[in-house]
């Protein structure tokens, strides 16, 4: 009797654990499911905010690029250009101090870098959600223990993703509070930006004019009683060329810097060769550079003033570019001459003009148009 007893005994048991079993399987899968669900609706919620931060981080980046980006570009050329324009002045032994009572420093001239780096997370961090994907596994044909401890795994490591995203879910709403706090920042940014820019336009109309009356009272007056650098500013208002000058020494300028050449060793300079000098990359490369570094003046936009100018250089055998002239200018728009030959003034090397298969000093007559 005790033998069949046991075996009774074990059957009643393996069947309940069976039943067990399977209760806790059925329990494990609605418990997958539920925590499953959970997981997939914070990760909608999470890609809700998420799109609504990208949205709005485009829309700044594009107000940041074509207002303080771009305003500041134009600051730097307005800068360039006077620095340049005050070589020229100095030449003239102008006095400027009207202009600039405390000499010209823009050190104190924001720049929007810094003054973005307050949100640069916020704008440009990637936003980090933990993922938890099953890849559609098939339970049908393991053990119910197997399947019952698979599950117990999944539950767990989707309970733990779940509580971690929803402090992740925090991340790009803090991002759009601290953008939607900075706005207005970066407007008024945008604002002095436009103010320096507008001081610096009239700025460089004062300086222009000074040269032009400079030019007219040299080409009524002189050239005796002026300073040399009248010559060398505006070489052709008297037929004055330098090298016809009685002296042992020419002065050429070249790129911003002045040489001393013995008249004996200048190489002649070629209106007439047999392969033209070229801008570096070509016209397209040309044009390129002209729309980078050329400024609109203020004066020619309120007066809606068109044109071109045309100029006259000398590109030396080497490549590098000297005595820009005006040749004919825009009527009623000096300022217009100025600017031209300060962005000519900027030109990287050209490619030199070649006379006999050699390479050789030549003039370029070239058109800048506003």
């Amino acid at each position: 009797m005790k033998p069949i007893a046991i075996i009774l005994f074990l059957c009643c048991s393996c069947i309940s654990f069976g039943q067990s079993a399977k209760k806790l399987n059925k329990q494990l899968l609605a418990a997958f499911e539920l925590e499953y669900q959970k997981h997939d609706s914070v990760y909608s919620l999470f890609r809700q905010e998420v799109e609504h931060l990208e949205q709005v981080r485009k829309e700044v980046n594009s107000g940041i690029l074509n207002s303080l980006y771009v305003k500041e570009k134009q600051l730097r050329k307005l800068r360039s250009g006077i620095y340049m324009t005050m070589n020229t002045i100095k030449d003239l032994e102008l006095n400027t101090d009207d202009v600039f009572p405390n000499g010209v420093n823009f050190d104190s001239h924001p720049k929007y870098k810094p003054f973005m780096k307050p949100v640069d997370e916020a704008l440009s961090r990637r936003v980090h959600f933990e993922s938890s994907h099953t890849n559609g596994f098939d339970l049908d044909g393991l053990p119910l223990k197997k399947q019952n401890e698979f599950l117990k795994t999944q539950i767990e490591r989707f309970q733990t993703y779940t509580k971690y995203n929803l402090i992740f879910l925090e991340t790009p709403r803090n991002y759009l509070k601290q953008i939607n706090e900075f706005k207005p920042h970066i407007d008024s940014m945008s604002a002095v930006y436009q103010g320096l820019i507008n001081d610096l336009e009239k700025k460089t109309e004062q300086l222009y004019q000074k040269v032009h009356i400079a030019e007219e009272n040299y080409r009524l007056k002189g050239p005796d009683g002026f300073p040399i650098g009248y010559e060398r500013v505006f070489p052709r208002i008297h037929g004055v060329i330098a090298q016809t000058r009685d002296v042992d020494w020419v002065e050429v300028e070249t790129r911003g810097e002045e040489i001393g050449l013995p008249l004996k060793e200048n190489p002649p300079v070629y209106e007439e060769v047999d392969e033209a000098a070229t801008f570096s990359g070509g016209e397209q490369a040309f044009q390129k550079f002209l729309k980078e570094n050329l400024m609109y003046p203020g004066i020619a936009k309120e007066k809606g003033i068109s044109g071109k100018v045309f100029f006259r250089f000398i590109v030396s055998g080497t490549g590098s570019i000297s005595a820009v002239e005006v040749m004919k200018g825009i009527p009623d728009c000096y300022e217009c001459d100025m600017e031209a030959r300060r962005v000519l003034r900027l030109m990287p090397d050209w490619n030199p003009a070649k006379k006999g298969g050699k390479t050789v000093n030549s003039y370029v007559n070239l058109p800048v148009q506003f």
